[in-house]
Protein backbone atom coordinates (compact mmCIF):
# COMPACT_ATOMS: atom_id res chain seq x y z
CA UNK A 1 0.00 0.00 0.00
CA UNK A 2 3.12 2.28 0.79
CA UNK A 3 4.77 1.49 -2.15
CA UNK A 4 2.06 2.53 -4.67
CA UNK A 5 1.63 5.60 -2.41
CA UNK A 6 5.62 6.65 -2.70
CA UNK A 7 5.04 6.29 -6.38
CA UNK A 8 1.96 7.90 -6.72
CA UNK A 9 3.37 10.59 -4.29
CA UNK A 10 6.31 11.17 -6.38
CA UNK A 11 4.56 11.42 -9.63
CA UNK A 12 2.35 14.38 -7.66
CA UNK A 13 5.18 15.86 -6.63
CA UNK A 14 6.71 16.24 -10.42
CA UNK A 15 3.35 17.79 -11.21
CA UNK A 16 3.22 20.36 -8.29
CA UNK A 17 6.24 21.67 -9.17
CA UNK A 18 5.81 22.13 -12.45
CA UNK A 19 2.15 23.87 -12.27
CA UNK A 20 3.76 25.70 -8.95
CA UNK A 21 7.16 26.81 -10.30
CA UNK A 22 7.24 29.29 -7.70
CA UNK A 23 8.62 29.33 -4.04
CA UNK A 24 7.01 26.40 -2.45
CA UNK A 25 7.61 25.98 0.91
CA UNK A 26 6.05 23.21 3.82
CA UNK A 27 6.24 24.49 7.51
CA UNK A 28 5.63 22.30 10.80
CA UNK A 29 6.41 19.06 9.74
CA UNK A 30 7.76 18.34 13.02
CA UNK A 31 3.93 18.62 14.29
CA UNK A 32 3.10 15.23 13.11
CA UNK A 33 4.23 12.71 15.92
CA UNK A 34 5.39 8.82 14.32
CA UNK A 35 2.40 6.25 15.63
CA UNK A 36 -0.38 9.18 15.99
CA UNK A 37 -3.30 9.03 13.65
CA UNK A 38 -4.66 12.52 12.90
CA UNK A 39 -8.04 14.01 11.50
CA UNK A 40 -6.39 17.35 9.29
CA UNK A 41 -8.33 20.21 8.42
CA UNK A 42 -7.73 22.79 5.91
CA UNK A 43 -9.61 25.46 3.81
CA UNK A 44 -10.37 24.26 0.38
CA UNK A 45 -9.26 26.74 -1.42
CA UNK A 46 -8.40 25.42 -5.11
CA UNK A 47 -9.16 22.11 -6.99
CA UNK A 48 -5.31 21.40 -6.56
CA UNK A 49 -5.58 21.55 -2.66
CA UNK A 50 -5.68 17.37 -2.66
CA UNK A 51 -2.26 16.96 -5.03
CA UNK A 52 -0.34 19.63 -3.05
CA UNK A 53 -1.23 18.01 0.29
CA UNK A 54 -0.45 14.59 -1.06
CA UNK A 55 3.25 16.02 -1.63
CA UNK A 56 3.78 18.42 1.44
CA UNK A 57 2.42 15.95 4.13
CA UNK A 58 5.66 13.89 5.76
CA UNK A 59 4.06 10.81 5.18
CA UNK A 60 3.18 7.89 2.69
CA UNK A 61 -0.06 6.86 4.77
CA UNK A 62 -2.58 9.63 4.14
CA UNK A 63 -6.26 9.38 3.62
CA UNK A 64 -8.00 12.13 1.62
CA UNK A 65 -12.04 12.86 2.03
CA UNK A 66 -13.03 13.80 -1.97
CA UNK A 67 -16.22 15.38 -3.20
CA UNK A 68 -17.65 12.89 -5.30
CA UNK A 69 -17.92 13.45 -8.79
CA UNK A 70 -15.95 17.21 -8.64
CA UNK A 71 -12.24 18.17 -8.86
CA UNK A 72 -8.93 17.02 -10.63
CA UNK A 73 -10.23 13.43 -9.24
CA UNK A 74 -13.54 12.89 -11.28
CA UNK A 75 -12.67 11.51 -14.16
CA UNK A 76 -10.35 8.90 -12.23
CA UNK A 77 -13.78 7.60 -10.15
CA UNK A 78 -15.00 6.39 -13.96
CA UNK A 79 -11.62 3.89 -14.08
CA UNK A 80 -12.61 1.13 -12.11
CA UNK A 81 -9.07 -0.24 -11.64
CA UNK A 82 -8.17 2.79 -10.60
CA UNK A 83 -10.95 3.01 -7.87
CA UNK A 84 -10.82 0.15 -6.85
CA UNK A 85 -6.88 0.78 -6.05
CA UNK A 86 -6.84 4.23 -4.54
CA UNK A 87 -10.88 4.26 -3.00
CA UNK A 88 -10.31 3.13 1.20
CA UNK A 89 -6.87 3.71 0.89
CA UNK A 90 -5.75 6.66 -0.36
CA UNK A 91 -9.30 8.47 -0.71
CA UNK A 92 -12.75 8.16 -0.10
CA UNK A 93 -15.17 10.05 -2.37
CA UNK A 94 -17.89 11.39 -0.64
CA UNK A 95 -21.35 13.21 -1.81
CA UNK A 96 -21.37 16.74 0.01
CA UNK A 97 -24.37 17.51 0.18
CA UNK A 98 -25.81 14.08 1.18
CA UNK A 99 -23.19 11.48 1.91
CA UNK A 100 -25.03 8.36 1.57
CA UNK A 101 -24.90 5.61 4.57
CA UNK A 102 -22.24 3.40 3.24
CA UNK A 103 -19.63 6.71 2.53
CA UNK A 104 -19.94 7.68 6.48
CA UNK A 105 -19.97 4.22 7.20
CA UNK A 106 -16.56 4.39 5.34
CA UNK A 107 -15.25 7.64 7.14
CA UNK A 108 -16.29 6.03 10.84
CA UNK A 109 -14.66 3.16 10.08
CA UNK A 110 -11.24 4.69 8.76
CA UNK A 111 -11.30 7.32 11.76
CA UNK A 112 -11.81 4.28 14.59
CA UNK A 113 -8.95 1.64 12.94
CA UNK A 114 -6.23 4.55 12.88
CA UNK A 115 -4.25 2.89 10.30
CA UNK A 116 -3.30 5.74 8.25
CA UNK A 117 -1.31 8.48 9.76
CA UNK A 118 -3.50 11.45 8.98
CA UNK A 119 -6.92 11.55 7.39
CA UNK A 120 -7.45 15.01 5.43
CA UNK A 121 -10.61 16.53 5.64
CA UNK A 122 -11.98 19.61 4.00
CA UNK A 123 -14.84 20.73 6.31
CA UNK A 124 -16.14 23.51 3.64
CA UNK A 125 -16.12 20.50 1.10
CA UNK A 126 -16.22 22.99 -1.90
CA UNK A 127 -13.97 25.46 -3.30
CA UNK A 128 -16.90 27.88 -4.06
CA UNK A 129 -16.25 31.58 -2.70
CA UNK A 130 -19.70 31.18 -0.41
CA UNK A 131 -18.63 28.33 1.11
CA UNK A 132 -19.78 27.29 4.56
CA UNK A 133 -18.24 25.33 7.33
CA UNK A 134 -19.58 21.32 8.14
CA UNK A 135 -19.05 20.69 11.68
CA UNK A 136 -19.31 16.89 11.09
CA UNK A 137 -15.31 16.90 11.58
CA UNK A 138 -16.18 17.79 15.59
CA UNK A 139 -17.97 14.67 16.01
CA UNK A 140 -15.79 12.44 14.19
CA UNK A 141 -12.88 14.27 16.59
CA UNK A 142 -14.88 13.64 19.32
CA UNK A 143 -16.17 10.30 18.71
CA UNK A 144 -12.67 8.76 17.62
CA UNK A 145 -10.29 10.14 20.16
CA UNK A 146 -8.45 11.83 17.24
CA UNK A 147 -6.15 14.96 17.62
CA UNK A 148 -7.22 17.72 14.59
CA UNK A 149 -4.06 19.14 13.01
CA UNK A 150 -4.74 22.52 11.55
CA UNK A 151 -2.91 22.96 7.93
CA UNK A 152 -2.98 26.60 6.33
CA UNK A 153 -2.57 26.45 2.24
CA UNK A 154 -1.42 30.30 2.08
CA UNK A 155 -1.58 31.06 -1.64
CA UNK A 156 -0.18 33.62 -3.88
CA UNK A 157 -1.09 34.71 -7.64
CA UNK A 158 -3.72 33.15 -8.80
CA UNK A 159 -3.94 30.26 -6.86
CA UNK A 160 -7.88 28.86 -5.68
CA UNK A 161 -11.18 31.29 -6.54
CA UNK A 162 -10.66 33.93 -4.46
CA UNK A 163 -7.94 34.89 -6.42
CA UNK A 164 -9.33 34.25 -9.72
CA UNK A 165 -7.86 30.94 -10.49
CA UNK A 166 -8.73 29.33 -14.23
CA UNK A 167 -6.73 26.62 -16.06
CA UNK A 168 -4.76 29.41 -18.36
CA UNK A 169 -3.14 30.52 -15.16
CA UNK A 170 -1.69 27.31 -14.15
CA UNK A 171 -1.01 26.47 -17.47
CA UNK A 172 1.45 29.58 -17.75
CA UNK A 173 2.36 29.34 -14.17
CA UNK A 174 0.67 31.89 -12.40
CA UNK A 175 -1.30 30.04 -10.25
CA UNK A 176 1.08 29.93 -7.02
CA UNK A 177 0.84 29.17 -3.44
CA UNK A 178 4.00 30.41 -1.08
CA UNK A 179 3.60 28.07 1.35
CA UNK A 180 1.60 25.52 3.39
CA UNK A 181 1.88 25.42 7.07
CA UNK A 182 1.09 22.93 9.22
CA UNK A 183 0.23 23.71 12.61
CA UNK A 184 0.06 22.11 16.12
CA UNK A 185 -2.73 19.74 16.19
CA UNK A 186 -5.13 20.08 19.34
CA UNK A 187 -7.90 17.74 20.88
CA UNK A 188 -11.66 17.86 21.38
CA UNK A 189 -11.31 18.87 24.84
CA UNK A 190 -8.53 21.34 24.31
CA UNK A 191 -10.99 23.29 21.83
CA UNK A 192 -13.89 23.12 24.36
CA UNK A 193 -12.04 24.34 26.90
CA UNK A 194 -10.62 27.29 24.07
CA UNK A 195 -14.23 27.77 23.06
CA UNK A 196 -15.52 28.19 27.00
CA UNK A 197 -12.31 30.72 27.59
CA UNK A 198 -13.56 33.04 24.74
CA UNK A 199 -17.44 32.52 25.60
CA UNK A 200 -17.87 32.19 28.64
CA UNK A 201 -19.20 28.91 30.68
CA UNK A 202 -22.57 30.21 31.07
CA UNK A 203 -22.84 30.43 27.40
CA UNK A 204 -21.41 27.69 26.33
CA UNK A 205 -23.67 25.56 28.20
CA UNK A 206 -26.47 27.06 26.90
CA UNK A 207 -25.51 25.55 23.44
CA UNK A 208 -27.52 22.60 22.35
CA UNK A 209 -25.72 19.95 20.97
CA UNK A 210 -26.06 21.41 17.06
CA UNK A 211 -24.57 24.78 17.14
CA UNK A 212 -22.06 23.99 20.13
CA UNK A 213 -20.45 21.81 17.40
CA UNK A 214 -20.98 25.01 14.75
CA UNK A 215 -19.11 27.30 17.15
CA UNK A 216 -16.29 24.58 17.95
CA UNK A 217 -16.35 23.98 14.00
CA UNK A 218 -15.85 27.55 13.35
CA UNK A 219 -13.11 28.18 16.20
CA UNK A 220 -11.19 25.22 15.02
CA UNK A 221 -10.94 27.00 11.26
CA UNK A 222 -10.16 29.72 12.69
CA UNK A 223 -7.30 28.54 14.46
CA UNK A 224 -6.48 26.46 11.17
CA UNK A 225 -6.25 30.17 9.64
CA UNK A 226 -3.39 31.09 12.21
CA UNK A 227 -1.43 28.37 11.84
Amino acid sequence: MRCFYFLLKNLLRCIVFVVFPGSWIVEGKYNLEPGKTYLAIARHRSRWDIPSLGVALPTNNALFMAREGLGLMAPAEKWPWFRNKVEGRYVLFVNRDNPTPSQWKAIKKACKEKKHDVIVIFPEGTTSIDRQVHPSFIRLAKDHDLPLLPINIIPSGCYGKENGEKLRHVLCGRARHTSIRIGKSFNYEELLEKLTSELGNDAVETLDHKNLEKKLAELAMKITDQA
